[in-house]
């Protein structure tokens, strides 16, 4: 099976009901946004040592992998309106308050990625954002919304950032 047309595409991309969208579109943009965070996501995972931080990142992969294909069934005409809920944003919201309170209080400016696995997520974190910001602008534009999909992407940064805090932190040994 090949994956090529060979007839080349001329900047668009045809989809089953939508027909043909150009390859910069706010869709095609918000989904490539996502694509790339779900890549990330990937690589952290793999390079993650600690059991629950390797479980909250693959459960994050997954969630993120939800949200494009909600992304990709609003393109192309079809309905994802049921298919991410507040149950995700609840399981989001618990592992970050979780998080919080496990890690001391800060001060100041932090500077991150004091190693290689901390600069990793927090190139993460950096796309999160970027992803979010291309939610947002379709999700303007749209009219099949799902406010609990700006929610969970919202929070996806944050997380990262946590996440990034902890790992730089068992580097340190423990200390601040």
């Amino acid at each position: 099976m090949s994956i090529r047309t060979r007839s080349g595409d001329k900047g668009y991309t045809k989809l089953i009901k939508a027909g043909s969208l150009k390859k910069d579109s706010h869709e095609f943009v918000a989904l490539g946004d996502i694509d790339e965070l779900i890549a990330y996501l990937g690589l952290i995972s793999i390079r993650l040592k600690n059991k629950d931080s390797k479980d909250i990142a693959g459960k994050l992969r997954q969630l993120v992998s939800d949200i494009a294909s909600s992304v990709a069934l609003n393109i192309d005409g079809g309905t994802a309106s049921g298919k991410f809920t507040g149950k995700n944003v609840r399981w989001i919201e618990e592992i970050l308050e979780k998080m919080e309170n496990s890690l001391p209080a800060r001060t100041g400016f932090y500077y991150p990625g004091k190693n290689e696995l901390s600069a990793y997520i927090d190139i993460t974190r950096a796309v999160a954002r970027r992803a979010e910001r291309s939610v947002v602008g379709l999700y303007h534009k749209s009219d099949n919304k799902n406010p609990h999909i700006l929610k969970f992407m919202n929070s996806v940064s944050d997380l990262l950032f946590l996440m990034m805090l902890r790992e730089d932190r068992k580097k340190a040994g423990g200390s601040k």
